[in-house]
């Protein structure tokens, strides 16, 4: 499983997610990689997900298929936990 966490610097997202990725990391050992979609690799990752909104956290398989996605707001650390467990 991959999770990605969409988000725009500089803006309040950047805030939330720092804090959630904060959280995250104290309980898992496992990463979640961390996408700015004002880059062209952001940019590229949020098409290929339909990413709209800000703050946006995607678990994946191994393989890129979408299997849970969360926006607009960022989801509790336990509820992406239980996809990587």
């Amino acid at each position: 499983m991959k999770v990605y966490i969409f988000y725009r610097a500089n803006t309040e997202s950047d805030i939330a997610v720092d804090n959630f990725l904060r959280l995250f990391h104290d309980r898992q050992a496992a990463q979640i990689r961390r996408v700015d979609v004002d880059t062209r690799d952001g940019d590229d990752l949020s098409r290929l997900y339909s990413i709209m909104s800000y703050p946006t956290v995607v678990v994946t398989t191994d393989d890129g298929q979408q299997i849970r996605l969360w926006h607009g707001s960022l989801p509790l650390v336990g509820e992406v936990t239980l996809y990587l467990n």
